[in-house]
């Protein structure tokens, strides 16, 4: 027979219960110390209702389930996502850019910062690709993902730009090298853009060449 609604746990389940609490506590430990980032709590968010259910079977444990759920809501800090320390006055997430793009151009994306929601508030451009991020590219071993990126810039024709953000950018110079490019010596465009928090290095966008020669990517 089933169980009705806000009956006691039978005794033998209780066990079963009491070790997910615990691993449930453990993994939320364990997460905090290696990871914190909150798309990793997926596990646990989907345990937690199972959870919060079991400690709710009796008048003591809904009590305490309840204090427990009020207590975090009075305690969490909402996340802003640091979106009051972006410059929302701009109006617009990008400027307009000081230095216009070919329409051939092909622009070329590496760093390990989020760069690619530029894009759209470009000038027209012939297409993007990535030759570095946090999961491929600089010294780790080439992968397949890798030599996609090398082909896409060995066929293309027209020009090249470089999109980055980084405290250094020479430091781009030798994954940039990596693929059969190098800068094409003038001047980086600074973008403006309202995305980019207060105090971290602005978005450039700078004129590639081939290392053998070829039509830079801004003018």
């Amino acid at each position: 027979m089933y169980s009705q609604p806000w009956s006691p746990t039978p005794p033998e389940r209780r066990p079963v219960l009491r070790w997910l609490a615990v691993s449930f506590m453990l993994g939320y430990a364990m997460w905090l110390l290696l990871f914190g980032y909150h798309r990793y709590l997926l596990a646990w968010e989907l345990l937690a209702p199972l959870l919060l259910v079991a400690a709710t079977t009796t008048g003591v444990g809904r009590r305490l389930a309840l204090a427990i759920v009020v207590v975090a809501m009075l305690t969490t800090n909402p996340p802003n996502h640091e979106r009051a320390e972006r410059n929302w006055g701009a109006g617009v997430p990008l400027a307009p850019v000081p230095m216009a793009l070919e329409p051939d151009t092909l622009i070329v994306m590496t760093g390990v910062e989020p760069t690619s929601h530029a894009l759209p508030f470009l000038q027209p451009f012939a297409g993007a690709v990535r030759i570095e991020s946090n999961l491929h590219g600089g010294a780790r071993p080439a992968a397949a993902l890798d030599q996609l990126a090398r082909s896409r810039i060995a066929a293309h024709a027209g020009s090249v730009a470089l999109l980055l953000q980084a405290r250094d950018p020479a430091g781009a110079d030798p994954v940039i090298a990596s693929v059969g490019l190098a800068r094409a010596g003038g001047t980086c465009a600074v973008l403006q853009n309202a995305l980019v928090p207060k105090g971290e290095p602005p978005l450039q966008l700078c004129p590639l060449r081939r290392l053998g020669g070829g039509p830079a990517g801004l003018r």
